[in-house]
């Protein structure tokens, strides 16, 4: 197994924000508190010295979620499991978005239960006690692919999914009420004007703690999609900005985080090409009107995953070892299998090496 040159990469504004970078630059130094928020199946938990890898996805029957781990304080950095847990919930789907709790460390997630047009968006979780299963978020009926979440500075959760008929929609969890009630759905985007599959969510810090959104936008396309930006400020949703406009991105679900590269912490997205492999782009968040990119400045080409096929991508920026942070990657095909990626920001020409996947 590789040996890393990590630090911390959560963005903040007096919060913990998950981040990735795929930006030619230099990585901000500055250490970032734990735990790591991201939208993704992929998180680092606060568990063991260095901060344990938790994956969670859907069994390929649809009973119950599969859960590894990886060891990080273990020579070779091992994962453990799967774990079979929450058995007696049938019709779960993928991709699974995983968060851990900073009010007392649950492992937090939300799944797409059921067939399309059904699909409803179930909450989980798992304490000291073990893994249960939520509630179904108001209105999260007719979802079509994953429910982004994370926790916000607040400390309240924050889902954002894509509906049948009514785009986008956006609901938040008060966990500072008894009951901890969900919020009834409001629109991102009316209906009518695009179609969505998959979605990823960042509360960016630097910018006031605005919401960032990322989602696959099919634009009436039965095969190749593009990707579309949103944000939420104190005046309400805006966009969509365009990351690509040629069809070439694969129907599923793309990954977003913010970095330490720059001195804003950059944003950058992980998404799977319909030809096979993973492309990247990045928002240069110093630079007048934060203009998007592709990763190695030409769009439409492979950055790593070459002639496989996925279609869900989950990316973190990782911590724990010395060094400015790597991006570790597990892309999802559509048949379950996994691989997983890693990047290695302390290599002068930035790597993407592949490692042995949960």
């Amino acid at each position: 197994m590789h040996k890393r040159g990590w630090q911390s990469a959560l963005a903040v504004l007096g919060l913990t924000l998950t981040a990735l970078a795929v930006t030619p630059a230099t990585a901000n130094a500055a250490p970032r508190p734990l735990p790591a928020t991201s939208s993704g199946s992929l998180i680092q938990s606060t568990f063991g010295k260095r901060g344990n890898f938790e994956y969670v996805t859907a069994d390929n029957t649809g009973v119950g979620l599969l859960h590894w781990w990886r060891d990080n304080d273990a020579p070779g950095n091992p994962w453990h499991g799967p774990e079979h847990v929450l058995k007696n919930l049938t019709g779960v789907q993928r991709p699974i978005s995983i968060i851990q709790n900073r009010q007392n460390g649950n492992l937090e997630g939300i799944a797409p239960v059921g067939r399309a047009p059904h699909t409803e968006l179930r909450h989980f979780y798992r304490d000291k006690n073990g893994w249960h299963a939520g509630v179904t978020l108001p209105g999260a009926t007719s979802m079509y692919g994953n429910g982004a979440l994370i926790q916000s500075a607040s400390g309240n959760f924050e889902v954002v999914a894509a509906s049948f008929g009514h785009g986008l929609m956006h609901w938040w969890r008060n966990n500072h009420t008894a009951g901890n009630p969900w919020s009834a759905p409001t629109f991102i985007q009316p209906s009518g004007n695009q179609y969505f599959s998959g979605v990823a969510l960042i509360q960016s810090g630097n910018f006031g703690g605005n919401l960032d959104v990322v989602a696959t936008t099919r634009n009436g396309r039965v095969i190749g999609a593009d990707l579309a930006h949103f944000y939420r400020d104190g005046h309400g949703w805006h966009g969509p900005t365009m990351l690509t406009k040629s069809g070439f991105v694969r129907i599923g679900t793309p990954a977003l985080i913010q970095s330490t590269f720059g001195k804003r912490g950059n944003f950058e997205v992980a998404a799977p090409y319909v030809g096979g492999g993973v492309g990247v782009w990045y928002r240069n968040n110093d630079a007048s009107g934060y203009p998007w990119s592709p990763g190695n400045l030409r769009d439409n080409t492979v950055e790593f995953g070459n002639g496989t096929t996925y279609q869900n991508v989950s990316v973190i920026q990782s911590h724990g070892w010395s060094g400015p942070g790597n991006f570790d990657v597990i892309a999802q095909q559509p048949n379950g299998v996994r691989g997983e990626y890693w990047r290695d920001n302390a290599g002068s020409k930035l790597p993407w090496r592949q490692s042995m996947a949960p």
